[in-house]
């Protein structure tokens, strides 16, 4: 499967959902640049 087909399975049983991230955007399409995000949303959920 691929994650569209996934995005659109949840999105036929209404169980899809999303939030928007304002502030800052990154390509997480690397590894270096997935790690980064994560540090990122770290940093905006933790006190």
């Amino acid at each position: 499967m691929e994650i569209t087909d996934v995005n659109n399975m949840y999105a036929a049983r209404g169980m899809l959902s999303y939030g928007i991230l304002s502030g800052w955007w990154i390509d997480a399409g690397t590894h270096l640049s997935f790690r980064e995000a994560a540090q990122r949303m770290e940093e905006e959920v933790t006190p």
